[in-house]
């Protein structure tokens, strides 16, 4: 299929270029079609360069910035230049809010399997169902960060660790009062990995979702 397309262009820029004067410049606009490309030429007359599967080509530009789009978007004749595709820098992957769906964020209740990473400022809600609930952020750089849980119908605790490659976490901070909402922070952060332990004592139960929430 791509060379009965590619033939048949071909055969059109021809019927052109045998009706034009011997000086004249035969023009087409840009072709996009479907699966793959090729250089097609037919003398020197007519040279068809094709790149398949491209949705956009061609320069834009505004202020200092310029984008040249797509591997022939600088013309043909620019076989110096290297066109790099765009790669996404420091993509952070989420984790989604607990819900029914996956079982309120159960069972995470190590920090070998801790939930996350969290979002900055999305709640996350689980059960004070049994012993611990462990949670992990990332910080790329040192950042002020506030960790609250609220509507915490239980008896526990709010605690904070760092990880450290091939040890147990290092201790950081906990809330150390108990009650309904329990806060770390805002505390000053150096970069790195973080787990989050709300740890429960008494009180356990499946009715009374709590939410967490780590600010930064």
């Amino acid at each position: 299929m791509k060379y009965w397309r590619l033939t048949t262009l071909l055969l059109l820029l021809l019927l052109l270029a045998a009706g034009a004067s011997a000086q004249s410049t035969v023009v087409t606009g840009r072709w996009n079609m479907g699966g793959g490309g090729d250089i097609a030429t037919s003398g020197s007359v007519v040279s068809l360069n094709s790149a398949l599967g491209q949705a956009v080509a061609g320069p834009s530009s505004g202020g200092d910035v310029a984008l040249l789009a797509g591997f022939w978007s600088g013309g043909c004749a620019h076989a110096r230049n290297v066109y790099l595709p765009a790669v996404l820098k420091n993509l952070i992957h989420y984790a989604p809010p607990c819900s029914a769906s996956n079982n309120y964020c159960e069972p995470y209740d190590t920090w070998q399997t801790a939930y996350g990473p969290l979002e900055p400022g999305v709640a996350y809600q689980a059960y004070p169902d049994d012993g611990s609930d462990y949670y992990y952020f990332e910080l790329s750089t040192t950042r002020s960060v506030t960790i609250k849980v609220e509507n915490y119908q239980a008896t526990g605790d709010l605690i904070l660790y760092k990880h450290r490659e091939g040890d147990n976490p290092e201790f950081v901070a906990q809330w150390g009062i108990g009650g309904p909402t329990m806060t770390i922070g805002p505390r000053s952060l150096q970069a790195g990995k973080y787990y989050v332990r709300v740890y429960t004592t008494q009180g356990h139960n499946t009715t009374s979702l709590y939410t967490l929430t780590v600010a930064s």
